[in-house]
């Protein structure tokens, strides 16, 4: 996924993997500069804590039918 975060101070833009079957997710990258300028690497695979915002993401994405 590709989303976009307003903040009080800034607005970030992420780029998420996620795994529906396991319910899990891992970070690919972040910018605040734009969703073009997104930098970083895949991160590990991580469970959707329940009530967090990615657990959110993950929920919303995974509910989604194709």
């Amino acid at each position: 996924t590709l989303h976009k975060r307003v903040g009080v101070n800034e607005t970030g833009y992420s780029k998420t993997e996620i795994k529906c079957k396991s319910m899990q997710y891992r970070d690919m990258g972040y910018s605040e500069a734009g969703p073009d300028k997104m930098a970083g690497s895949p991160g590990t695979w991580t469970d959707a804590l329940s009530g967090s915002s990615k657990s959110d993401l993950v929920n919303f994405v995974c509910s989604r039918k194709p």
